[in-house]
């Protein structure tokens, strides 16, 4: 049970690593278009159908290096690949900084032979970054790409509710019925990199460092 409070502890948007200030794009697509709060559900299925699926693959990944008998060269080939998926930098750039930040605290309070060789390596993906938490845990692989994809949904939330008026009953109705998306990604996340094009969210970051006025990192 410890460890399992312990994912739950680091998936908490109040821990220190600066995923809050994450949106996904979210704020550019505010910004440009507009999105009434009624469709704030349908984007964010929609993200998650696409980035979250990518995002879930490298939690996955990220979490089969831990056992890996060359686990320097493929943590740095998996990070490499992300890299390459996030052509967005504002997108890339936080995903390494928060997954950084995110690997020094942990690896702070529950240090391991695994978590410091991938610190050694510099490369540092947030999504990867807990997937290899979560298998230093002890926790399984599904509940570890669960609990991270609803991090991810509860950041989106978060954004939205900072960018325009969504109440917090609306907020947490949408967490609410995402969960069978949820269950359905991450029963179908395998180590096959998904066909899926981030999309809307990736041209959204690519356009975020235009903006007049910036609240977030993407």
């Amino acid at each position: 049970m410890i460890e399992t409070l312990r994912l739950m502890q680091i998936a908490d948007s109040a821990l220190p690593i600066g995923s809050v200030a994450h949106s996904y794009g979210l704020e550019t697509v505010f910004a440009e278009q507009g999105l009434a709060p009624d469709g704030l559900a349908v984007y964010i299925a929609d993200v998650m159908q696409s980035l979250g699926r990518q995002e879930a693959w490298a939690c996955l990944m990220g979490y089969r290096a831990a056992t890996a008998d060359s686990f320097t060269a493929d943590w740095q080939t998996l990070n490499h690949t992300i890299d390459a998926l996030k052509s967005a930098h504002e997108l890339r750039s936080a995903s390494e900084k928060i997954g950084r930040r995110l690997l020094q605290l942990v690896g702070q309070l529950e240090p391991t032979a695994v978590l410091n060789a991938a610190w050694q390596t510099g490369q540092t993906h947030h999504a990867a970054v807990f997937g290899l938490i979560g298998a230093e845990l002890g926790i399984d692989e599904q509940t570890t790409i669960a609990v991270f994809l609803q991090q991810m949904v509860k950041t989106l939330v978060s954004a939205a509710q900072r960018l325009q008026s969504i109440g917090q009953q609306q907020a947490t109705g949408i967490i609410w019925r995402i969960k069978p998306l949820i269950e359905e990604i991450t029963a179908a996340t395998t180590p096959q990199l998904p066909l899926a094009y981030p999309g809307l969210p990736e041209m959204a970051g690519l356009r975020h460092p235009h903006l007049t006025t910036r609240l977030f990192i993407s």
